[in-house]
């Protein structure tokens, strides 16, 4: 109904129809966040804290997902569902010549979206007004305690993260308990009595042979690393198969986090288990998910003959199809670093938030598929952005290289077809370890147990 108002220029039944709905939105979030509560899944190998913590995340994961379900009736699938209803309420007010709830309307979508071009071309043209002063240009008081409602959310999920790691760093320290202890001696000193015992290992439910990788140096550079021959080709067929299971914009805010070019479709390694744990998908392609994750991270350490574990951080199998675009000249995946933010007018990188700066290492594990351009490149430096190197990929090749500003990189645009991998970002701090990776473990053994 708005974008209807919206095209036939009724700017005031526009501004009404939005205000209404700012006003039923947080009923309408809460809604959502109550149909996410389940029944508490008790782990068989897991202790009572890591099972109730890993309950939280899978709970809050759900409910952090609200805003962007409810988005599935925006007005323009471009943009971020909650920054849009400052956009077109900066605008409709803007041609009612009401100026100064369009200035704070448009101040409340710089807010949501500090990155967006579009909500800085609006402040832009606002603070440049006659008569527009700072104390004008701030976002709308009515909306700050749902926004922080929404931060707090955000920064509780990354505490039941970082907790969740520390619990499972806890249990394999303690695992079988110290010497001289018994069970009771542990009960009194905590709940920890009874750690989980280490996952079962990656081969333990395999069902097909896997390919010796070979080890493709194409570089000198000692941060780098390419392997071939990782997947077999009907390995690649089934994680192909899993991919009809992608959904438009998974993992972030915005259904086209890069580029409005490409549609941009993932799968998390945990919705990947619950899928199957609903019957939705086969266990075993969930299954080969996990395990081609493991594989290439051991090929990862091995290689770069690291000293110490290397954690999963994030596991996505994404997908990007090209869209009917006549010329491009952007990229599918601008030039970036995984664990820094790049100041293009220094050319420095800072590892400040929100930038992922635990990232130590990152992958991608290439499935191919019918597609043209998408070659993966690292640029020549945080001041040349241009293509150093270029990797073209193909099924079963895995590109690895430390997360740091001596790896920059970016996607060439996919001009025809979809291209699909699992991206995989990985970490020396056990602090901040995947736990869902372990949930889907978790999840996929119990499924195992059951059959």
């Amino acid at each position: 109904m708005g974008s209807e108002l919206y095209h036939r220029n009724q700017w005031q039944e526009l501004v009404d129809v939005i205000e209404t709905s700012l006003q039923e939105l947080p009923r309408a979030l809460q809604r959502c966040r109550d149909e996410c509560y389940g029944p508490l899944r008790l782990g068989r190998r897991m202790g009572f804290a890591q099972t109730v913590i890993h309950q939280m995340i899978t709970l809050k994961e759900c409910q952090s997902q609200c805003i962007h379900k409810l988005g599935e009736l925006r007005f323009d699938k471009t943009e971020e569902f909650f920054g849009s209803y400052f956009h077109y309420l900066q605008y409709g007010y803007h041609m009612l010549n009401a100026s100064l709830p369009a200035i704070q309307a448009s101040a409340t979508q710089l807010q949501l979206e500090p990155h967006s071009d579009v909500a800085k071309k609006n402040a832009v043209f606002y603070r440049q007004q006659h008569g527009v002063t700072r104390k004008d240009f701030i976002p709308r008081e009515d909306v700050q305690p749902l926004i922080e409602s929404m931060d707090l959310e955000h920064s509780f999920m990354h505490v039941l993260d970082e907790l969740s790691g520390h619990l499972e760093q806890f249990g394999e320290e303690r695992q079988g308990g110290e010497e001289g202890q018994d069970d009771a001696e542990l009960l009194d000193n905590d709940f920890f009595a009874y750690p989980p015992a280490n996952m079962p290992q990656a081969e333990e439910w395999e069902w097909q042979e896997w390919n010796k990788p070979e080890i493709v140096r194409f570089t000198t550079d000692p941060d780098r690393m390419l392997a071939d021959n990782v997947l077999s080709q009907d390995q690649c067929d089934k994680l192909l198969e899993l991919t009809k299971h992608c959904k438009e914009g998974d993992g972030y805010q915005r259904k086209a986090p890069h580029t409005y070019n490409e549609l941009f479709e993932g799968l998390n390694i945990l919705d990947a288990a619950k899928k199957s744990q609903e019957g939705e998908v086969v266990p075993e392609l969930s299954q080969l998910y996990v395990n081609a994750s493991r594989r290439s991270r051991d090929a990862i350490a091995k290689e770069f003959n690291l000293q110490t574990p290397l954690y999963f951080s994030y596991t996505h199998l994404v997908c990007r199809t090209a869209k009917d675009v006549v010329e491009r000249r952007d990229l599918s995946h601008p030039v970036h670093s995984d664990n820094c933010i790049l100041n293009e007018a220094t050319g420095e990188c800072d590892k400040v938030p929100p930038a992922y700066t635990w990232r130590d290492y990152s992958a991608i594990l290439y499935l191919s598929g019918e597609f043209e351009g998408g070659d993966f490149f690292y640029a020549h430096s945080t001041k040349d952005l241009s293509p150093e190197e270029t990797v073209s990929p193909k099924c079963g090749r895995l590109v690895a290289f430390s997360a740091g500003k001596e790896n920059m990189h970016g996607v060439l645009a996919v001009t025809k077809g979809r291209r699909c991998a699992v991206a995989l970002w990985f970490t020396l701090d056990p602090n901040h370890k995947e736990a869902t990776f372990s949930m889907a473990e978790e999840i996929l053994h119990e499924i195992k147990t059951v059959s």
